[in-house]
């Protein structure tokens, strides 16, 4: 089994309305086009637009089974389950998963405004947290959506020490290579205690 044999009918207009993004169909604070070619310091400088919303740039947008993931991982999240994703390399689970958090994110900004989650976890409000915590990354004021609160606009530069201090709590911990936590050693026990401060962890990996 894959997992996600549940999913085995739903398209991507399923998809998307689940959460609420019919009329969008995109992740918010994911850009829309990439450039194969080049590279920006700053994808969000004013060069860098010029060429996304140049003929050089392509389309930006994830396949359906990597949005299937971003649904499942919402149901074992709210299931109180944490979730591996096994596929083979280049598949496409590191940015399948960076859209969960990009999603986590959209979902507490609607969580805080309209009081409720969508229909599907409409049941799991006790387990979700609407706190203000700090991202680990940063989406420019104004690429979430007009009706809704933008991203806080800071950055979170976290070393070894802060990565396990005491006080920190975090929405997603997601752990690449997790196999390589599979024998006792100072990988398993960082995963083990990281896994303890996060609501949802997610392990990847393309070895069986």
């Amino acid at each position: 089994k894959e997992g996600t044999e549940t999913y085995a009918d739903w398209t991507e207009d399923d998809i998307w309305n689940v959460f609420g993004l019919g009329q969008v169909r995109t992740v918010p604070g994911f850009a829309q086009k990439i450039l194969l070619k080049g590279n920006f310091a700053d994808p969000w400088s004013e060069e860098a637009q010029k060429a996304l919303n140049g003929p050089g740039a392509t389309l930006l947008s994830l396949y359906h089974h990597q949005l299937l993931f971003v649904v499942k991982f919402f149901d074992c999240m709210f299931a109180g389950n944490n979730l591996l994703c096994l596929d083979g390399v280049g598949i496409g689970k590191t940015i399948q998963t960076v859209a969960a958090m990009g999603m986590y994110e959209w979902l507490r900004q609607v969580k805080t405004k309209e009081g409720r989650l969508p229909t599907r976890w409409a049941n799991a409000n006790g387990k979700w947290s609407t706190s203000d915590s700090m991202l680990a990354f940063q989406v420019p004021s104004g690429r979430v959506g007009s009706e809704y609160p933008n991203w806080p606009r800071r950055k979170t530069r976290l070393s070894n020490f802060t990565l396990f201090h005491t006080d920190r709590k975090y929405g997603i911990i997601a752990i690449d290579e997790i196999h390589l936590a599979r024998k006792p050693g100072k990988a398993q026990v960082a995963c083990t205690e990281l896994r303890k401060m996060a609501h949802m962890t997610v392990g990847l990996t393309a070895t069986p």
